[in-house]
């Protein structure tokens, strides 16, 4: 572009949405707005646009209402610039994430890729994909190419532990999250993957506590406080009754606070033993939910796997019912 005040809104934009927090990516939403309101031939800004409200309406079930905006900016700024790497990242992981079209995110990532093959968040994205598909050691592959491309990012660190826990690789899945919140990055993600998996992790009780806490903050949630003891009901070994009905009741306040997506009140539910309610909350999720596609391998819902609703329900999802290591046969080039 050549308005200077349009491009300074897409930096803005651009440094707000890297954090991936989620009050500064409502921000982020409006500085891209801002942006292509100036100059609504700035390709560069639609394509921020969409990766806004993509990582927004990710993490905050207020942003849903805001997908159909996020794709038309996707394909205007392919459109306006069809060379433009952005763009196409932008469309593909849109087409995973809103429409878990396989075929067309696939070749939207790869042609970002080869249209700019420094452009870390292509690789992350595509290794999101497919994650999502049930193909990890594919999705690893490509996030480790990622985390080399950009090594400080924090939200690539927190993509390749997703991949590494739904592989069952937790003692590594807990070093990527607690080296991201020891560099102040990603916090929404890191936090509730140490929450969420920290018994497989080996996360001490208390600091369970604190990733609760930390989780709730990080979204938003008016008093986060009360999310302290999700940690301990959690991480709780034995039956108390006492303990779990002050969970469910911080759960209940934390999502009058209108901040969580389903799959995560699910996950919250399903660490409490809680299967009737993650399921009810899974079952009335929108189509286009976007939190959904981590549905299908999210180890936080493995106790749901043989639920018969469970197994409808990623049928009609067209998602992978927990990781399979048997399907996933790839295996990286010159691999013995």
């Amino acid at each position: 572009t050549s308005n200077v005040q349009a491009y300074d809104l897409y930096v803005a934009g651009r440094q707000k949405w890297y954090t991936r927090r989620v009050p500064l990516l409502w921000e982020a939403v409006d500085d891209f707005e801002a942006a292509v309101a100036l100059d609504p031939e700035f390709a560069l800004g639609w394509s921020g646009l969409a990766d806004a409200i993509d990582a927004l309406a990710f993490r905050d079930s207020r942003g849903q209402a805001l997908v159909p905006r996020a794709k038309q900016a996707a394909h205007r700024a392919v459109l306006l610039d069809p060379d433009l790497a952005e763009g196409w990242a932008s469309w593909g992981v849109l087409a995973a994430e809103a429409d878990r079209d396989w075929t067309t995110a696939e070749l939207a990532l790869k042609r970002a890729i080869a249209l700019k093959p420094s452009y870390a968040g292509a690789r992350a994205w595509l290794g999101d994909m497919l994650r999502y598909e049930g193909r990890v050691k594919e999705a690893i592959e490509q996030q480790r190419i990622a985390l080399e491309l950009d090594p400080l990012s924090p939200v690539l660190n927190t993509t390749l532990g997703v991949s590494l826990a739904a592989m069952g690789q937790f003692e590594e899945s807990r070093i990527r999250y607690e080296r991201t919140l020891a560099e102040g990055g990603e916090q929404t993600t890191a936090h509730s993957a140490l929450l969420l998996w920290g018994p497989p992790m080996g996360v001490p009780r208390e600091e369970m506590a604190e990733h609760a806490v930390g989780f709730a903050r990080a979204m938003g949630a008016a008093d986060p406080e009360v999310a302290r003891v999700l940690g301990y009901a959690i991480a709780n070994d034995r039956a108390d009754d006492a303990l779990l009905s002050e969970a469910r009741e911080a759960i209940s306040a934390l999502i009058a606070d209108s901040v969580f997506t389903v799959r995560q009140i699910a996950s919250l539910y399903t660490g409490l033993g809680d299967d009737e309610m993650a399921l009810e909350w899974l079952e009335r999720a929108g189509e286009g939910d976007l939190s959904l596609g981590l549905v299908g391998i999210d180890p936080a819902l493995d106790p749901l796997r043989s639920n018969p609703r469970m197994q409808a329900l990623m049928d009609q999802l067209g998602l992978p019912n927990g990781y399979d290591p048997a399907a996933d046969t790839y295996e990286a080039e010159g691999a013995p």
